[in-house]
């Protein structure tokens, strides 16, 4: 209180902060003297957590954002899994969008998918449940979502790549 601190932060996640974060950055672009006349004198009240077991890290995310609507298959796209799932079709030239606004404008794919088209795949073909697979989107991230991205030994295989490639 009173004094400044200089530290470096690294592989930081920013828990129920983006729309702040967002407004200050729209704040900036709007006048480039803002950020030397303005914000160098604002107040942001911050709290830092060092969370080393990346799952705890990923469900801290998913629990805690509770101020505006956010659908289940957003706040999942933050579990291990899922990024498991992005490195793996990524080493495989597949783009996976597990969030919302995801692009890699410094990469060009050949092929990309979204997850829950992924997942309306996964339980049409191998889960042989093309019926529900339209119809109950919701379902995929929800009662679903243990069986076919967590459970399923498939998820990462050849099968999910020419799951892909054939759609």
């Amino acid at each position: 209180i009173g004094g400044k601190w200089n530290f470096i932060v690294s592989d930081f996640q920013v828990v129920n902060g983006g729309q702040t974060l967002r407004s200050i950055h729209k704040f900036n672009q709007s006048d480039e003297n803002n950020m030397i006349n303005k914000l160098t004198k604002a107040h942001i009240l911050v709290r830092f957590l060092r969370i080393s077991d990346n799952n705890l890290r990923n469900k801290i995310g998913e629990f805690t954002n509770s101020q505006n609507a956010i659908s289940l298959s957003d706040l999942r796209s933050l579990r291990s899994e899922q990024i498991q799932l992005e490195q793996f079709l990524d080493a495989h030239g597949i783009q996976y969008f597990r969030k919302k606004g995801d692009f890699k404008a410094s990469k060009s794919y050949k092929y990309s998918i979204g997850k829950e088209r992924l997942g309306q795949l996964l339980l049409s073909t191998m889960f042989g449940r093309p019926e529900i697979a339209t119809n109950k989107k919701r379902e995929i991230f929800d009662s679903l979502y243990d069986e076919l991205f967590i459970s399923n030994d498939k998820l990462l295989s050849e099968e999910t790549l020419n799951l892909i490639f054939n759609f």
